[in-house]
């Protein structure tokens, strides 16, 4: 695990302590905790725009949310259209021997990236805004689009006002103990929170835990089983659907939202490889991707400009212009790959030079980078009809799925 900003190996730092180093970063004076805390850390208040109090620094903060659907210019941090690249790429793999089988999520999903002002607390909301972006516009549920526009839309701030709402209406009474307070703090949330966000607004969601796991591909093969699509009416073994079914699909399923030791991700697929090797595929909030690959994915969609750099750290009456790295591709929390080659013509996907694994290769998650851990926890959208005030009192305590 590396630190965004310093690049300091923070692996064998507990949560709490990683937090505390970001904190440093960040001006404020906290001290370092002696023992591990709860599941949850404790409130870290701060005043909006004063990240760097200590330093005198104002770091804006740029909360804004986009979906496809939208008739406005996509921030800079939004990227649509990643899923029909991934599946053009992922095909080409197949045909060149490489990958054996891949499924996507519904292809409307986009990749929502942390910014400076939100950076080492912000993954739970930026995976909370992905699955928002993606429930607005699929149209298997369209009453879930006004349920979640209405009284506020998504947001980072606004998702802490939610889950205060909620709290308001009796639900997670435990979580409103641990936590106290959310609006105006930088403090980590986890899919229990997003759960709860979700129900008090009528959005079905589950919860699955995997608390005793040996191994990590035990969490990727029921992974690779949400996503797999099933033959309606027809029996068959894992290795007879294998053989049989297109071997890259974009199928109807929401994206998940996996959460393990103090970090959560979105994920959008899965691939296995000619070796049998089973790679998650994921929308990591850290992600710093290359300009031409944005500009490829925004190609793709039809609203294709996208907002330009607003990212300014000012320093008193001074203004220190952070330079925007986007030429390679770093997954936060992991040790920075290397300059990956970029597709040479960033408005076709059929060009002769498209370099497939170049594409793919940065949303790869094998067990490797998944890390051996003992717990995970899974939400998922099942896409069922909204919640009923029934469901809404039964969804007041939180609950979840155990696998194993």
């Amino acid at each position: 695990v590396i630190c965004a900003i310093c690049s300091q190996d923070l692996y064998q730092l507990s949560v709490d302590h990683r937090q505390a180093h970001y904190d440093r970063h960040f001006g404020e004076e906290l001290s370092s905790p002696n023992s591990p805390g709860p599941s949850k850390p404790k409130s870290r208040r701060f005043s909006p725009n004063k990240l760097f109090s200590s330093a005198k620094w104002q770091l804006k903060e740029n909360d804004v949310f986009w979906y496809p659907t939208k008739r406005q210019r996509i921030p800079k941090n939004f990227v649509p259209g990643l899923i029909p690249v991934l599946k053009r790429a992922l095909l080409k793999s197949h045909a060149r021997g490489e990958t054996r089988k891949a499924a996507l999520c519904y292809d409307q999903a986009v990749l929502i990236r942390q910014e400076k002002w939100d950076m080492g607390w912000g993954c739970g909301y930026r995976n909370f805004l992905m699955a928002c972006a993606c429930l607005m516009v699929q149209p298997f549920q369209p009453m879930y689009f006004p349920l979640l526009d209405s009284p506020t839309t998504p947001s980072i701030r606004n998702l802490q006002t939610w889950i205060e709402d909620a709290w308001g209406k009796g639900f997670d009474r435990e979580g409103q103990k641990q936590l106290k307070t959310l609006v105006g703090t930088r403090r980590w949330i986890g899919t229990a929170d997003l759960y709860v966000a979700f129900s008090s607004r009528g959005i079905p969601s589950q919860l699955f835990d995997f608390t005793d796991v040996s191994n990590a591909q035990i969490v990727m093969d029921w992974i690779v089983n949400y996503f797999t699509p099933q033959v309606p009416g027809t029996l068959k073994n894992a290795f007879e659907e294998l053989k049989s079914a297109t071997p890259v699909t974009c199928t109807e399923k929401m994206p998940l939202i996996l959460q393990h030791a103090g970090h959560s991700r979105t994920i959008v697929g899965y691939e296995i490889t000619k070796q049998g090797i089973v790679n998650l595929l994921q929308f990591e909030s850290g992600m710093i991707i290359s300009g031409e690959l944005q500009q490829l994915a925004l190609s793709q969609h039809p609203q294709a400009e996208a907002s330009p750099a607003d990212d300014e750290v000012e320093i008193v009456s001074e203004t220190l212009q952070i330079p925007d790295s986007d030429d390679e591709i770093i997954i936060t929390g992991y040790k920075p790959s290397k300059r990956v080659n970029k597709p040479t013509n960033a408005s076709s996907l059929d060009s002769k030079t498209f370099d497939h694994q170049a594409i793919i290769r940065p949303f790869r998650l094998g067990t490797k980078k998944l890390g051996t851990k003992n717990q995970y926890q899974i939400l998922a959208f099942p896409l069922t009809d909204p919640l009923s005030e029934k469901d809404m009192q039964r969804c007041k305590v939180v609950k979840s799925t155990k696998i194993c």
